[in-house]
């Protein structure tokens, strides 16, 4: 089988894939399907985690699973419990729709939702770039590679590349193309997410399991 590993979009450890999840990640689904109880509610907005609220003892629950386990989970899932403390920060103050609190949300939707794998597909074991084209690719990892941090921001922004999620199901690779480059080329190969999405990644983002 075939998985699928970083290029670089965030610092992160290299992912094992699990065949069972460990006490400390169920753990954390536990929890996260807590949060999803509360999360929209009207009284969680005015309260959020107050010491007198009932979802102080949740807050405490994340951190008290971030201070004891918070690596081991990054590990395996690539998320750390405290960052979902932040996204409950941010569905208090009613920016959850940010870009920055929709990539948390997603990020521990895929990384903790248990999905089922079918022939031709596979899960991405650690985050990843990925863009509907070759050139969109290039232009932000370019823009990467020389600091300029807000251009890399505005491809995103326009929608010329995304990320993949640590956890995210895809098929593929359905196509390959060798892009000639100074010093020598680059063999990428394009991806299908669920939604029918066709994104190119750089073929050494794969490797045998």
């Amino acid at each position: 089988m075939r998985a699928l590993l970083l290029v670089g979009l965030l610092p992160m450890l290299a992912l094992p894939v699990a065949a069972e999840r460990s006490k400390p990640v169920k753990e954390l689904q536990t929890i996260y399907a807590e949060f999803q109880g509360f999360k929209d509610s009207q009284k969680f907005k005015n309260v959020c985690y107050s010491s007198s609220a009932p979802f102080a003892a949740w807050a405490r629950k994340v951190n008290s699973l971030n201070a004891n386990s918070g690596l081991e989970v990054m590990r395996e899932v690539g998320v750390i419990p405290s960052d979902l403390w932040q996204l409950g920060m941010e569905y208090c103050r009613g920016t959850e729709k940010s870009v920055y609190a929709q990539d948390l949300d997603r990020s521990f939707y895929y990384a903790l939702t248990d999905f089922k794998v079918k022939k031709g597909q596979q899960k991405v074991v650690r985050r990843d770039i990925a863009c509907p084209s070759i050139i969109s690719f290039n232009e932000n990892r370019k823009a990467m590679d020389e600091g300029r941090y807000s251009d890399s921001e505005k491809i995103w922004k326009d929608g010329k590349c995304y990320p993949l999620y640590t956890g995210e199901v895809i098929t593929g690779p359905v196509a390959r193309d060798d892009v000639g480059s100074e010093g020598g080329s680059n063999t990428y190969v394009q991806v299908v997410r669920e939604n029918g999405e066709k994104l190119w990644i750089l073929a050494a983002s794969f490797a045998d399991e």
